[in-house]
């Protein structure tokens, strides 16, 4: 998959490294183009004025005429002449392009020749021309022909200018009335539909929302009415059932004379104990008659229900009338009741008649409830004929008992003033019940039909949209066809009246003698524009190709959560670096050391001046003195074993030693101290007031941030070589170097290519510390910056990775980790892809960051990069030399 990133800044940037590609390839191949145009035939071309003729009219008037008529009438003419038809009569009169039609068909030469017409229009006249690569002669005879074509095609327009009117004007009228008719049928529309039409859909809601408000009320009058007249109906039964109880007991009554025969009569708790009984069965009785009712409403004669129903209504009769065959001897004693018969009877008749209201009263409560529960079946159901034939009946049967409990209420109740007055209310709250369900009926039939209009809205939206639509397009078409009706009848009125429009030859076609050459100049533009692309072609293949790193983005795969950070191509000059010298620090220099200075009398009695020539050892007692004066002087040199012709500078005094251990040696030569100088994009030393060494000073606390403490080790490494890893890392050294915080070791692990520009070829370093021929303090050096001291790499080894992951290098970072603890450590390692593995410095360091040469590092060589040393491992993407800082 090719790993393409392309953003406007990006193709900037390719431009301006590719910018000599975009001139030197049009520069090549344009006189390609100028020589290919010799090959071309040559052309001929040809022009004809016809000037457009106005007479009988005033000059401003003639004017506006033609500007609003000329230009429309040639166009509608330039489609006459240039139809396919007339073309190829032309070609064929005139024999022309007769190579092209032996190689292709006639509709490409047709296509080609209508190219080369050019017409354009002036004020009050027009001109016409002609190219072709046929004899100028045919050339001139063509344009005379497509002119003479064009007048007639005008003598021919202007005899049907009247006939155009007519016709326009036919349409007029028919368009017309289409639009009355539309304009009927939208107002018929509304006057239809007037309450659904868009308009009205907020009055639809309103009056939605208010009846159902009516409808919650109405619900809420009903609830409480169905309340109060289940309440008046509980006590006009609990009246009825004590008047009964009450009218029994006092028929019933007994006297209680010792005249009457006590083994004649019952005894009060058997009357009691059979009343009860025989009260019992009729309530009974009752209930099954009201049940098979309901059957009977139902069910047939023969369904098992209604048959088993009626046997159970004859069996508790049989047993009403035992009950009272039993007590029928106490009844015919009618001397043992406390009322006479005739009074007996009116109690019994009154009996009775509270006993069929109390019998007509439940069968209509219970007529109500089912009447009640088939409404709901009704208002849910999608067939409502199917419980039709019950609805009626059940009507009925209410209107029958309301005929019975209502209408003789007057009458038979007139001796019980209460249970009238509870009947008259139960009447009353019936009535009203009537009336709110009546209005709930009402309510809910305007509820669902605005329900209705409110979802038929949107359709009638859209019907009165089409036809309002059509409306308007007829109304457009009738303008067009009234605007073009005008134009002709101004032309007639104008061909007609005034003879205007004539089209007049006012400068014939010449016969052109000098071919046009212009060619050259078009295709030598065209080679050069070939040219700028094929540049654009190698330029975006080799990016294809070789994608390198430009940016952030380009790279945002592999760097998410890495530190990144950028520094721009930049050229100091010499003269702008200021040099500083070891003189302007406080390091004793070698220089310094070989100034004369004259010693103590002391120190040249115990130390006199010996020659280098001069082989002589020294005394035991001559040895015992130099070592004191040695440490007199605050050097740490300590001599133990003998070894002749070692030579040591000593405050300027050069001495030949007899007795001086090697390592103490080399930490007095330790005093050879490096002096930087000025090379190349050292900034941050002598240049630290510039604005890279800004750059690299923001870049540094970045890699250390102020609010670490601890210690640090960083390696900076690159993709490849010659990155701009060492300048850098250098650099970042500087940043420290010239600040005021921490002090810096550089180290540079670079075996393979060395700093040589900065330190000398065979400069002992790291290498030979760590192949064990140097002690570490024999290379640490010091320079001329007091917060930075460098470690060079050294002699060259034969196997650097070798080195590099010994335990010798281990030895020396925790050896400068415990001797400078202070010092941040800066590894300037070997490329990530040379010959020297740095997996063995990953490991020491605490942080890695890799170097990549912006516009020049290949993409796909950096992703493996960082895949071969791990992702985990990079802290931090440094793009260096880039052209615009902003990109990261």
């Amino acid at each position: 998959m090719i790993d393409l990133y392309i953003s406007p800044k990006h193709i900037l940037r390719l431009i301006l490294r590719n910018w000599w590609m975009f001139i030197l390839f049009p520069i090549l191949i344009a006189p390609f183009g100028y020589i290919a145009s010799s090959f071309i035939a040559n052309s001929y071309k040809s022009d004809v004025t016809i000037l457009v003729k106005s007479q009988g009219l005033a000059s401003q008037q003639t004017k506006a005429t033609i500007d609003d008529s000329i230009r429309q009438r040639i166009a509608n003419i330039q489609d006459k002449v240039l139809s396919r038809t007339e073309l190829k009569r032309i070609i064929k009169k005139f024999e022309l392009y007769i190579e092209d039609l032996e190689q292709q068909p006639i509709e490409n030469v047709i296509y080609q020749m209508r190219g080369s017409i050019r017409l354009k229009i002036y004020a009050s006249v027009f001109k016409i021309s002609y190219s072709g690569k046929d004899e100028p002669r045919k050339v001139m005879k063509v344009v005379d022909e497509i002119a003479s074509l064009f007048i007639e095609e005008n003598i021919e327009h202007k005899q049907n200018i009247y006939a155009a009117y007519q016709f326009l004007q036919q349409k007029v009228d028919e368009l017309q009335r289409k639009i009355q008719n539309v304009e009927a049928e939208i107002a018929e529309y509304k006057q239809r539909n007037l309450t659904a039409l868009p308009q009205y859909l907020a009055t639809n809601f309103s009056a939605r929302n208010n009846y159902s408000k009516l409808l919650d009320t109405n619900s809420q009058v009903l609830l409480k009415n169905s309340k109060e007249k289940n309440i008046v109906a509980n006590n006009f039964t609990a009246r009825l059932e004590f008047l009964v109880a009450k009218l029994t007991e006092m028929k019933d009554q007994k006297k209680t004379d010792d005249s009457v025969d006590p083994v004649a009569l019952l005894s009060e708790e058997q009357r009691k104990e059979q009343q009860q009984k025989l009260a019992q069965l009729r309530k009974n009785l009752d209930a099954a008659k009201q049940n098979l009712e309901r059957l009977l409403d139902d069910f047939t004669e023969k369904y098992p229900g209604v048959v088993k129903q009626r046997t159970l209504v004859a069996s508790l009769e049989k047993k009403i009338e035992d009950t009272k065959t039993m007590q029928s001897v106490e009844k015919d004693r009618e001397d043992v009741y406390v009322y006479p018969p005739e009074k007996r009877k009116e109690f019994t008749k009154q009996i009775k008649l509270l006993e069929n209201y109390k019998k007509q009263h439940v069968i209509y409560n219970t007529l109500q409830n089912e009447l009640y529960s088939l409404r709901l079946k009704l208002e849910n159901t999608k067939k409502p004929q199917k419980y039709k034939k019950k609805w009626n009946n059940l009507i009925k049967k209410i209107e029958q008992k309301e005929k019975i409990i209502f209408g003789k209420a007057s009458k038979d109740l007139q001796y019980f003033p209460e249970l009238l007055q509870m009947v008259k209310q139960l009447y009353e709250l019936k009535n009203q019940a009537n009336y709110i369900q009546k209005q709930q009926r009402k309510y809910y039939k305007s509820l669902v039909e605005i329900e209705k209009r409110i979802e038929d809205t949107p359709t009638h939206e859209r019907k009165l949209s089409i036809l309002t639509r059509r409306h308007k397009d007829l109304l457009k078409q009738n303008a067009i066809l009234l605007k073009d009706s005008q134009r002709a009848y101004r032309l007639k009125e104008l061909e007609q009246d005034k003879k205007g429009g004539e089209f007049v030859i006012l400068d014939p076609a010449y016969l052109p003698g000098i071919p046009r050459s212009t060619k050259a100049l078009l295709f030598t533009i065209a080679a050069a524009m070939a040219g700028i692309g094929l540049a654009v072609v190698l330029v975006v293949a080799r990016e294809i190709v070789f994608p390198r790193v430009e940016d952030s983005g380009s790279v945002e795969k592999v760097t998410k959560k890495m530190t990144l950070m950028s520094v721009p191509r930049f050229a100091l000059r010499m003269e702008d670096m200021r040099v500083v010298n070891l003189s302007e620090s406080k390091i004793v220099s070698k220089k310094e050391l070989r100034k004369p200075k004259k010693l103590t009398q002391r120190q040249q009695k115990l130390l006199a001046p010996i020659s280098i020539s001069n082989d002589k050892d020294y005394t035991p007692r001559q040895y015992q003195k130099l070592q004191q004066t040695l440490h007199e002087q605050d050097l740490p040199v300590q001599i133990n074993k003998i070894h002749m012709n070692k030579q040591i500078v000593i405050r300027n005094q050069t001495y030949r030693v007899l007795t001086i251990l090697e390592e103490d040696l080399r930490d007095v030569e330790n005093f050879n101290n490096v002096e930087l100088q000025p090379i190349e994009n050292m900034t941050t030393f002598f240049a630290p007031s510039s604005y890279i060494a800004n750059i690299f000073r923001k870049i540094r606390f970045q890699i250390f941030p102020r609010h670490e403490d601890e210690n640090h080790k960083v390696l900076f490494t690159s993709v490849k070589e010659n990155e701009g890893k060492t300048s850098i890392s250098l650099n970042i050294a500087g940043a420290i170097a010239t600040g005021m915080v921490n002090n810096a070791i550089w180290i540079e692990c670079n075996f393979h290519n060395p700093l040589h520009a900065l330190f000398p070829e065979k400069q002992p370093g790291l290498a030979n510390v760590l192949s064990g021929e140097m002690n570490l303090s024999d290379v640490l050096k010091e320079t001329q910056f007091p917060r930075l001291k460098v470690i060079p790499a050294g002699e060259s080894h034969l196997n650097p990775s070798e080195l590099l992951s010994s335990k010798a290098m281990q030895r020396v970072i925790k050896e400068l980790e415990a001797k400078y603890p202070d010092h941040l450590l800066i590894l300037d390692g070997p490329a990530i892809f040379s010959s020297t593995d740095i997996s063995a410095l990953i490991s020491l360091v605490n942080k890695t960051f890799i170097v990549a040469n912006a516009h020049q590092t290949s993409r796909n060589l950096f992703y493996d990069s960082v895949e071969k040393i791990g992702k985990k491992h990079v802290n931090g993407i440094i793009f260096n030399g880039i052209l615009d800082e902003k990109i990261i």
